[in-house]
């Protein structure tokens, strides 16, 4: 399941416009610097044979989810892409790694080619393999985390480090920065101009029932039509793979380009959507069928996370368009007994 889910992610980001949206919002502020016919495909692997002192092969092999070579007005760099699910409290060394060897990997090149033309003069490029005005690409990655607990691992090195009384030491102690990006926490998803706006909308907004209503509701021009694989994103993603199956194979097989906002009300009639905001959250990380409640007393839940916001039941009732009376109820009945839970006050109402 889990490498079926790393596929979905791999062949989505992958996509080169996406890879150009995240390398011009995350690297260049936002400016249109890089496009899709920018890129050029590197294979992902990346390996080193080396030698020890006693002439014993270690070979050092790594994977990357994506790999780019950038080609676009003066820019010359290398961006990965790597997919995480869960926090990983030694991201900084293992991507340090992976830039490691492609630093080296550029590195080759050039001693293989200069070894080809044979076009070395001086000692000291002769000992390098390379000439003083040969000049590698820098290699950023681009970590885009999907789940749903904050991370909470360090960012870079240092923060992995512990320098004792010796704080000064850091400064003679390289550091490495991750490019850290939460999926489910991206502030402004606006920024992205291909269907990552989308991505990153519906991920910030997948815990709260009302929140998802509303950005739907707000973006229904773009989420009216979209690709097919971010479709089956979020269904890997929200835990909704047979549901969202269901809808997206009914509309390709009527001809339709996928309609997000067909979607999303499909499941709400299904009663998935309707499912309390705990229940959403939950059923994320363990599969929607398990984890939202049906009936009433989720949407007691639904009430009470907004009474735990301190909204009143005037504003409960517009926001959820329910009866005010109704609300009044359930609203009074969580401040009464604020201990009970949902359904044993689902039970009394």
């Amino acid at each position: 399941m889990k490498q079926k889910k790393d596929q979905v992610l791999v062949r989505y980001i992958g996509k080169p416009e996406r890879v150009a949206d995240l390398v011009n919002v995350n690297c260049f502020h936002g400016e249109q610097i890089v496009r899709a016919e920018d890129l050029e495909v590197l294979s992902g692997e990346s390996k080193q044979i080396l030698k020890d002192k006693n002439g014993a092969v270690v070979t050092i092999s790594r994977f990357r989810d994506v790999l780019r070579v950038v080609t676009a007005k003066h820019v010359f760099i290398i961006v990965g892409c790597e997919n995480q699910m869960k926090v990983h409290y030694v991201m900084p060394v293992r991507e340090m790694l992976y830039d490691a060897l492609n630093y080296v990997e550029q590195v080759n090149q050039y001693k293989e080619q200069h070894k080809k033309d044979k076009d070395l003069v001086t000692a000291d490029e002769f000992l390098s393999g390379m000439r003083k005005e040969d000049k590698i690409k820098p290699v950023i990655t681009l970590l885009l985390y999907h789940g749903q607990r904050p991370w909470d691992g360090s960012v870079d090195l240092h923060g992995m480090m512990d320098f004792g009384p010796y704080e000064d030491l850091k400064e003679y102690v390289p550091n490495y920065k991750m490019n850290l990006i939460q999926v489910n926490a991206v502030k402004h998803p606006e920024a992205y101009q291909s269907d990552l706006r989308e991505f990153f909308g519906v991920m910030k907004h997948a815990s709260s029932l009302a929140d998802l209503e509303t950005y739907v509701k707000e973006n229904k021009e773009r989420l009216g039509s979209v690709e097919e694989d971010l479709v089956d994103t979020f269904s890997e993603l929200l835990g909704e793979r047979k549901r969202l199956k269901i809808v997206k194979d009914k509309q390709v097989k009527e001809g339709e380009q996928i309609n997000m906002c067909k979607a999303f009300d499909e499941l709400e009639e299904r009663g998935i959507q309707k499912g309390m905001e705990k229940g959403i959250a939950k059923g994320i990380e363990e599969g929607m069928e398990k984890g939202i409640a049906q009936g009433k007393a989720s949407l007691i839940a639904v009430v009470r996370a907004k009474v735990n916001k301190g909204m009143e039941p005037q504003e409960i009732a517009e926001l959820l368009e329910m009866d005010l009376k109704e609300t009044e109820n359930i609203y009074n009945m969580i401040i009464q007994y604020p201990q009970k839970d949902d359904v044993a006050i689902a039970m009394e109402l």
